[in-house]
């Protein structure tokens, strides 16, 4: 007997959400575990029948997607999210991947890509929509061109903040374990952005991992 890959879906749009689950059940080698509307019915399901990828729609702003895809992979280890968007969501590609998802597809592209993107990410890869992928390059590129610089001198508050942050953590969490409040936190993300030049999160990481040599360090003293 064939071992079929299990899937689950999870989508708060009714339509959207059956519209996946009706893509999916057009595959053969898939096994629907569940298809739920957001992240907090779906863990203790997920628990008890783990899936190997999840279909995780996301909303136009994305705000919430960094903390479910936390969520998801902190309950079920080894867990693949492959993020599904539209093209008018401000939640792209870049961000997706650094917050831990596998993968990034858009709507539009899902009936043609679907499987594929399902083999892909099992096997390693990290299936992005051409569009997508054109616009998570533009941080990239920015900071090539750019390079960081020394005169940023970040203090070394600054940097424990930016060096959590590039591990998907969220403000709460870094203030925990940094023993200060979520508002100083906050604070110095806000001041770290600005000697850094960059308006979000993943052009904060990207500069951050491009810092190769300490050439972003803590200011003296």
């Amino acid at each position: 007997m064939i071992t079929k890959l299990p899937v689950a879906v999870i989508e708060e749009d009714p339509e959207q959400r059956s519209a996946l689950v009706e893509m999916l059940s057009k595959v053969p080698e898939v096994r629907l575990v569940c298809a739920c509307e957001t992240t907090d019915p779906a863990i203790p399901v997920l628990m008890q029948d783990p899936p190997k990828v999840v279909l995780m729609g996301v909303r136009r702003s994305g705000r919430s997607a960094p903390k479910s895809i936390a969520n998801l992979k902190n309950a079920v280890p080894g867990l693949l999210v492959l993020v599904v968007a539209s093209q008018k969501s401000s939640y792209g590609a870049f961000e997706a991947l650094t917050s831990g998802a596998s993968g990034y597809l858009l709507r539009r592209d899902l009936p043609g890509r679907l499987y594929g993107a399902l083999v892909d990410v099992l096997c390693g890869g990290y299936p992005i929509s051409s569009l997508a992928a054109r616009e998570a390059l533009t941080p990239v590129l920015r900071v090539k061109e750019e390079g960081p610089r020394s005169e940023f001198a970040l203090t070394k508050r600054e940097l424990d903040c930016l060096r959590l942050v590039s591990e998907g953590k969220l403000a709460k969490e870094i203030a925990d374990e940094l023993d200060i409040g979520c508002e100083t936190v906050r604070t110095h993300i806000k001041r770290l952005y600005k000697k850094l030049n960059v308006r979000t999160r993943a052009e904060a990481i990207v500069k951050y991992l491009a810092s190769e040599n300490s050439r972003i360090h803590a200011a003296p003293g």
